[in-house]
């Protein structure tokens, strides 16, 4: 039998950012769904479980007011804000995972405390918390310091959803020490690949006493949101269209964040090497590569579009694309 404690659990995801869009209108705000890898990634939970969703909103609100508005509009779609100064969401999300700095350094831990205290005070006794991603690394283990002066007991997960530095690359910064104590004190840590899983005892990591399960978890979708799409008369209008486009060719896709970790200036390299390699092949085969702009106001990832366009257009002008 289930017990009453259990049914009440309730699970509490953590992310950096809220997978939600905020806009005021007419003095008072209003959440939307907005896109990305890990909303689609979890969308299916929607159905299935109820949890509540921590993170920045996206903006730097600071009248307690007005975050007081934002933060009901939020509640609609069980999603909690956790406000950020405009400079302290700039120095931790932009800066320190892209290039370290002491500035940036300093704005990631106290982000990471900032987070650390909000969950800790809403989360109830038992309640499973699911933590995402590089930007809260520090977060299990502030977590579960002040779970602990609290009286409460919470599993706590974590899913990297980015590769695992290299072994040479993450020995050579400075605070790694910092980040792996934080991170052992998940219960759960996921990866994606079996390179960021390794453990000298299969499946398990201890640390100050602490044992942690450690497992690649590849990240999946709703697929029966998908099918559901299929039905759509303009998804099928649009597929005939497509199908008589490229009849006759091999058509490979790829859709990807414009971001310097999903490897596209490689992935095109690639591309324009297998074209010179087999030149036969020209006119039969053709690569679509979605890109979805990210961090736009990032001096690298301006740099980075500008690289990509400019590799695109020197293949299709090689190539006849």
């Amino acid at each position: 039998m289930v017990t009453e404690n259990k049914k009440k659990r309730g699970l509490i995801i953590v992310s950096n950012r809220l997978p939600l869009s905020v806009k005021e209108e007419n003095g008072t705000y209003k959440s939307s769904l907005s896109s990305g890898g890990l909303v689609t990634a979890l969308s299916g939970l929607t159905k299935s479980t109820n949890f509540r969703w921590f993170g920045w909103p996206g903006k730097a609100i600071e009248d307690p007011e007005e975050q007081k508005k934002v933060s009901d509009a939020l509640a609609e779609n069980s999603a909690v804000g956790i406000f950020l100064s405009e400079q302290l969401a700039q120095d931790h999300y932009n800066k320190f995972s892209i290039a370290f700095n002491e500035d940036a350094w300093e704005a990631y831990q106290r982000v990471n405390e900032i987070f650390a205290d909000t969950v800790a005070k809403e989360a109830a006794n038992g309640d499973l918390i699911w933590v995402h991603d590089y930007h809260l690394l520090l977060l299990p283990s502030l977590l579960r310091e002040r779970l602990k002066k609290q009286g409460k007991n919470c599993p706590i997960g974590f899913t990297l959803h980015t590769p695992f530095p290299a072994e040479d690359f993450w020995r050579a910064i400075p605070v790694q020490k910092d980040l792996l104590k934080g991170l052992l004190a998940c219960d759960v840590i996921g990866f994606h690949t079996d390179e960021g899983a390794n453990a000298e005892k299969e499946g398990q990591l201890e640390y100050e006493g602490h044992t942690a399960c450690v497992g690649t978890f590849v990240v999946g979708i709703d697929p029966q949101k998908f099918n559901d799409s299929m039905q759509d008369p303009d998804v099928q209008k649009r597929i005939k269209e497509l199908e008589r486009r490229y009849e006759g060719k091999t058509v490979i896709i790829g859709v990807d964040r414009l971001d310097y970790t999903k490897g596209l200036v490689q992935k095109l390299e690639g591309w324009d090497h297998f074209l010179k390699t087999y030149p036969e092949l020209e006119g039969k085969v053709t690569l679509i590569q979605v890109a979805i702009p990210s961090r736009e106001d990032v001096k690298e990832y301006q740099e980075l579009e500008k690289e990509i366009s400019t590799l695109v257009g020197k293949i299709n002008g090689e190539h006849g694309m």
